[in-house]
């Protein structure tokens, strides 16, 4: 198990989003919203956050898509499966 330390995933999560905000306007063509949370593993392990939104919108957000989850929304990216 890995403990990168703070410091570090702060660091690594703003070189991140210097390259996810330009690769997302390429991909859609205009500006959108992201949020990234980068952890590693280990028993005390640490969290970094980064967004180009308000912190306020993303609480939002975050809490609309928790609702969601818990509601049955089906997180697989090939959609929700037939029933059989």
């Amino acid at each position: 198990m890995s403990n990168i330390g703070r410091r570090a995933l702060e660091a690594a999560s703003r070189e991140i989003a210097a390259l996810i905000v330009p690769a997302l306007e390429r991909m859609f063509g205009t500006r959108v919203g992201f949020a990234l949370l980068v952890f590693d593993f280990g028993a005390k392990g640490h969290m970094a956050y980064l967004s180009n939104s308000q912190r306020e919108d993303m609480i939002s957000l975050v809490k609309e898509w928790l609702a969601l989850l818990e509601g049955g929304l089906s997180t697989d990216p090939a959609g929700p499966r037939a029933e059989g």
